[in-house]
């Protein structure tokens, strides 16, 4: 059976000495070597500290000096983006080898290994950084300028990113279009001389003359004066299946573009109505077999029961619901 001590203020005051003395051994064996590590991490964090700021100073002198030369916003903002994170990797991973957290071997193995992993799963992320390297050395066009993708996606380029570029289209949306896309798909450059084409396809009927309404689309863009003298054209552009398509194709300022193109809309089928030209839509026609109608017609009748008379059979007609 456990007694209770009969001093248990001097038990409690020899346990703490006890804890004290095994502490001062512990500091006594360990301690020199973590004040080093200590004294180590804070230089690291005074100097990771310093050279923030310097890096800061440093990006924001590099960004007045290329301001001063005209470089374009594109170029600036990637070169300073990777200005600014290379030298805060490679001072991290300094100070991770002066506090001997990590060897430098083991650096170089761990970067390779990050770099087939990271490959892999941020594909899409490192197509859209390398195509934003390769619009700003090759330079297919320009902030300001106008662009269409793919035929798909068009408007003003309002800024070039690193991973991707910024439009705006004639409804002021700003559109941000993947890098990896603009160096895939066909890109078209409105810029050159500012103007952009028009083509209408509308559809006649297969008994109308062609003369007719190819010289009413003629007479459409002579009406407009927005629309250049040259080049322009009216051609039957396909045999369809409900009917033959027309076409019409002007250029015209690019400004303007979509309000030629409205107008004209309007006016060909305007002018069609006033002239009697037909514009078909898709249409079927059934045809249905003599012999296959009778059989429908006698499948609809109603069985006659035997002993029911025709005036019965009559009544049972009108009764079913």
């Amino acid at each position: 059976m456990n007694t209770l001590p009969d001093d248990p203020g001097a038990a409690l005051g020899q346990a703490f000495q006890n804890l004290g003395t095994a502490l001062w051994h512990l500091l006594q064996s360990t301690g020199k070597n973590f004040v080093i590590w200590l004294i180590k991490v804070g230089i690291c964090v005074l100097i990771f500290i310093i050279a923030r700021k310097i890096l800061k100073k440093v990006i924001s002198f590099l960004d007045k000096k290329m301001e001063k030369r005209n470089v374009p916003n594109s170029v600036k903002s990637i070169l300073l983006w990777l200005l600014n994170y290379a030298v805060t990797i490679y001072i991290v991973v300094q100070a991770l080898i002066a506090l001997g957290l990590v060897q430098s071997a083991s650096i170089a193995a761990l970067i390779a290994a990050m770099g087939v992993g990271i490959s892999l799963a941020m594909q899409g992320v490192i197509g859209n950084f390398a195509g934003g390297l390769l619009l700003i050395l090759l330079k297919p066009f320009k902030e300001g300028d106008y662009i269409a993708i793919d035929n798909d996606v068009e408007g003003s380029v309002y800024e070039i990113h690193v991973y991707y570029t910024t439009l705006i289209n004639v409804y002021g949306d700003n559109l941000r279009v993947p890098n990896s896309k603009l160096t895939n798909l066909t890109v078209r450059n409105y810029v050159s001389d500012n103007q952009k084409g028009i083509e209408i396809h509308v559809g006649v009927g297969y008994q109308e003359a062609l003369d007719k309404p190819l010289a009413v689309l003629e007479e459409l863009m002579n009406e407009d004066e927005r629309i250049f003298k040259e080049p322009r054209a009216v051609f039957v552009h396909e045999l369809g299946d409900n009917a033959v398509i027309l076409g019409l194709r002007c250029r015209t300022m690019r400004a303007d573009h979509l309000k030629v193109k409205w107008n004209l809309n309007k006016r060909i089928r305007e002018r069609f109505a006033e002239e009697g030209i037909s514009i078909p839509y898709p249409q079927l026609d059934v045809h249905i077999n003599p012999e296959e109608q009778s059989l429908l017609t006698n499948a609809e009748k109603p069985e006659q029961k035997s002993g029911d008379t025709p005036n019965k059979a009559a009544h049972h007609k009108k009764s079913r619901p």
